[in-house]
């Protein structure tokens, strides 16, 4: 069966359809993940087929993609009780 994932937003939101795409290809499908241009060489390295996904969602810079400083400045949680 031929398979199309359309996915967008960020690699956390892309990354997990990589997973389920190469598990369906592992099975005998062909899988083609649509997704913005940022994440063509996850998809790729991932065995799956990728088709630019373009104009409905633009992130405006690649500092952007991936904050993990920023989860650096977030509160810790409160001790427990």
């Amino acid at each position: 069966m031929r398979i199309l994932i359309v996915t967008a937003g960020s690699r956390g939101d892309v990354a997990p359809f990589t997973g389920l795409g190469r598990r369906l290809l592992d099975v005998g499908h062909r899988v083609t993940v649509a997704a913005h241009p940022p994440f063509a060489s996850l998809v790729g390295g991932c065995g799956l087929g990728y088709r630019p996904l373009i104009g409905l969602f633009e992130i405006p810079h690649p500092s952007l993609w991936v904050r993990t400083d920023l989860l650096a400045q977030l509160p810790h949680p409160p001790p427990a009780r």
